[in-house]
């Protein structure tokens, strides 16, 4: 019977290979969100956070927002068009519920 994959890997490469994979994730987090942080002296929008479509982020975060009050229909927020609550999502449904 042949040893598992895990029977072959040696506990120092198994450690290393954790390691590198849980900084390589920090780093990535961390830059992510630093950048998303940074001002921009040349724009005149806010601050977000978020590095791209920040208008599309915070209809999502809207989105969740509407489910954590408990509606489970949304409508967006950003708009000047008066509309009634009429979109279905069950995955900000989900993220707001968390």
């Amino acid at each position: 019977m042949q040893a598992s994959v895990w029977e072959r890997i040696d506990a120092p490469t198994l450690t290393l290979s954790f390691v590198a994979v849980a900084l390589h994730v920090a780093f990535r987090i961390t830059t992510g969100a630093g950048f998303g942080f940074v001002d921009d002296p040349t724009s005149d929008e806010p601050v977000t956070g978020f590095l791209a479509n920040p208008s599309d982020n915070l209809t999502y975060v809207a989105w969740a927002m509407q489910a954590a009050s408990g509606r489970w229909l949304f409508a967006d927020p950003y708009t000047l068009t008066p509309h009634r609550e009429a979109y279905f999502n069950p995955y900000f449904l989900l993220t707001g519920s968390v």
